[in-house]
């Protein structure tokens, strides 16, 4: 699939053709939940959080059981400085998944700094 392609491209390296092959199947309109939350990863990567929020948020509407969609939608948020709205999806990503890591981080660093 063009998502798995992305993400070989990805791993050796080549980020741009990865986010170019995303690019175009969303402009084909393929917005599946795999797609929305590779290049909302991107996103995150390239340090734009404010990017990667639609799209996880359009990805856990869709599949709501997928702890990963959830534990980055946490992850951005607080890059974001919704620190509220990173709570409520890292307890959702915890709640699917208890081993989450990103869900888990954004918990962690919630209760160190006292909120």
């Amino acid at each position: 699939s063009a998502v798995h392609l992305a993400r070989l491209q990805r791993q050796r390296g080549d980020r741009g053709g990865a986010i170019r092959r995303l690019e175009a199947l969303f402009a084909a309109g393929g917005e599946g939940y795999d797609a929305l939350v590779e290049r909302a990863d991107l996103w995150l990567e390239d340090r734009r959080p404010e990017k990667a929020v639609p799209l996880l948020e359009r990805a856990v509407r869709t599949f709501p059981d997928y702890a990963r969609g959830w534990g980055l939608l946490a992850r951005a948020r607080a890059e974001s400085g919704d620190a509220q709205g990173a709570a409520e999806a890292a307890r959702k990503a915890v709640e699917i998944d208890p081993k989450n890591g990103d869900g888990r981080n954004v918990l962690k660093a919630r209760q160190k700094s006292g909120q």
